[in-house]
């Protein structure tokens, strides 16, 4: 064999090496650039789930406090006249019920999908259910604001973790 044989040996070899090395190469970026995508995609999912889920209980606990309320005036609107109780009791309940029950499903929603914020969750469930140990008319309006106050709370820290989150737009590395 002569030199001009080795030689286009070698270059057929070279170049069928640098053909699988690049092959592997753009292999190895396609899957790395489909991971990052994915992990984007999954990120943007899951934070459109926790903030459908922080305003569909701060929606659903607005509901529960307005029919406490309505509740609370309305008994002290009928107790006022007939000093019954019981009825003025009856006739708010059922909507109370409705909108206590309509709290369940996004609250058990957001302690699931986002346990960073079960607590602020559980917290605003709590002050805005307090509102029907209210004593008097006085006690329910601070009892309502109260409510608010923690609503606003569990608002901003949903807001706060989803800033500082590996979150669409905020800079993390891809694993």
């Amino acid at each position: 064999m002569d030199i001009n044989t080795w030689v286009t040996v070698g270059t057929s070899a070279v170049a069928v090496v640098g053909t699988l090395a690049g092959t592997l190469l753009a292999g190895w970026m396609n899957s790395r650039t489909s991971r990052a995508a994915q992990v984007l995609a999954d990120a943007k999912a899951r934070r459109g789930e926790v903030v459908s889920s922080v305003a569909a209980l701060v929606a659903a606990l607005d509901d529960h406090r307005r029919a406490q309320m309505i509740r609370a005036k309305g008994m002290a609107r009928t107790l006022a006249a007939t000093g019954d109780v019981a009825t003025a009791d009856e006739q708010y309940t059922p909507a109370v019920h409705q909108t206590r029950s309509a709290v369940s499903g996004p609250s058990v929603t957001l302690r699931i999908i986002c346990p960073e914020l079960a607590e602020a969750a559980e917290q605003a469930v709590r002050a805005t259910f307090a509102i029907r140990d209210a004593e008097n008319l006085t006690e329910a309006e601070r009892l309502r604001l109260q409510s608010k106050l923690v609503c606003d709370a569990l608002v901003a820290e949903a807001s706060q973790l989803l800033a500082h989150s590996a979150w669409p737009g905020s800079v993390q590395p891809v694993p």
